[in-house]
């Protein structure tokens, strides 16, 4: 019979400084909500604080890190994706892992002038396929799906 009172030699209740250590680092891991489609796209129309990209000033990583930094303060995990394209160019975008849909990749940087519902879309992130921004969001009158930025040639989540 194993005696679970015990972990790695060490009882449970261990006090010793690599024991507690450990514990402590258990108990501080961020709990993250299991979330569907539905639930990311709710979190996405209600997010406020939503900005306008300004080439050179407010691009890319910084709507994927405000993207990501708002989503963890609602429990909800996500991570950088940061993209290489075939023609030296790089870009980065977000994942979420949904129950229903798996993982999702999200590029907050579709604003369209004169538009007024969100800018986000999804994009299918794969190795020697094309980047296209399809909208989460569409509105009448302006497009669904906008040009491909490139050919993807690498994709690193963190």
């Amino acid at each position: 019979m194993t005696d679970y009172s015990y972990l790695n030699g060490h009882p449970l209740a261990c006090t010793c400084v690599d024991c507690t250590r450990k514990r402590k680092l258990r108990l501080n891991l961020p709990r993250y909500k299991d979330i569907r489609w539905k639930d990311l796209k709710d979190f996405l129309w209600n997010r406020p604080n939503h900005k306008r990209y300004i080439p050179g000033v407010y691009m890319c990583e910084d709507f994927a890190r405000d993207l990501r930094d708002d989503a963890k303060a609602s429990k909800i995990d996500c991570s950088l994706v940061y993209i290489d394209l075939v023609d030296g160019s790089g870009h980065m975008c977000n994942a979420f892992y949904t129950l229903d849909e798996g993982r999702v990749f999200l590029d907050g940087t579709g604003f369209q002038e004169g538009a007024v519902l969100k800018p986000y879309t999804r994009v299918k992130v794969q190795v020697d396929s094309p980047y296209i921004p399809e909208f989460i969001f569409p509105q009448e009158g302006y497009k669904r799906v906008l040009k491909p930025m490139g050919i993807v040639r690498s994709i690193d989540v963190v």
